[in-house]
């Protein structure tokens, strides 16, 4: 297990979508749900920015520049990821909660999936 893996193993046990980003947005941690519901191996998903992944790039990566640079300490934003499935491509809306960690050095985003009203 790599550094960063082992620092962040207590998020693989989560049901929660969560990656840890560098104030660029370059993925240093995937959970293993945030894994899944990319559709996409882990190893995929730490070679690529995070902004890649979602639908509006920038209003994320303004959300992740304002929590880095402690305009806030923690941001959310609703957004749509784009989930790579059996069935091909296919959008997921979700909250995100961007957090800092380490004086803003490294930030957690926390996905969580909105349900669609019917």
């Amino acid at each position: 297990m790599t550094q960063p893996a082992a620092e962040f193993a207590a998020f693989d046990h989560l049901a929660t979508m969560i990656a840890v980003v560098d104030a660029e947005g370059s993925c240093l941690f995937a959970n293993s749900a945030f894994e899944a519901a990319l559709g996409l191996p882990r190893r995929l998903v730490l070679t690529s920015p995070v902004f890649d992944w979602f639908v509006d790039p920038k209003a994320l990566r303004d959300t992740v520049a304002a929590v880095a640079g402690n305009t806030f300490a923690t941001s959310r934003i609703e957004a749509r990821l784009r989930a790579h499935g059996a069935a091909g491509s296919e959008l997921l809306d979700v909250l995100a909660i961007v957090t800092q960690m380490d004086r803003g050095e490294r930030l957690v985003i926390e996905l969580l999936e909105v349900q669609q009203q019917a």
